[in-house]
């Protein structure tokens, strides 16, 4: 009877550890979903060429063009992208692509 309840109380005390710690690897890792009812910003890293519109990283579509992978905010922009892309792009000094003037 008393391994029966060392036992009980083990694996009540496994589960209580695994639970209460599980949340701090998602916090370490700075996870996508937000807290106290605020919605995660997501990083920003892209502008759609076609609109200007802030596009992140998890979101809208790609298209890799000239060595350059340019993010789109919706399929409409990504079509008239794919329509006439010089249009929408030009090569700066840097070599950077932007928004065309």
């Amino acid at each position: 009877m008393d391994g029966l309840l060392f036992l009980l109380v083990l694996i009540g005390a496994s589960f209580f550890v695994m639970t209460r710690f599980a949340g701090r690897s998602q916090t370490a890792r700075g996870h996508e979903g937000g807290c106290c009812g605020h919605e995660a910003t997501p990083k920003v890293d892209r502008v759609d060429p076609v609109c200007g519109n802030e596009v992140s990283e998890n979101q809208g579509y790609s298209k890799s063009y000239d060595g350059h992978v340019y993010r789109f905010c919706s399929r409409e922009c990504l079509d008239k992208f794919e329509e006439t892309p010089e249009k929408f792009i030009k090569d700066d000094a840097s070599g950077d692509a932007s928004l065309a003037a």
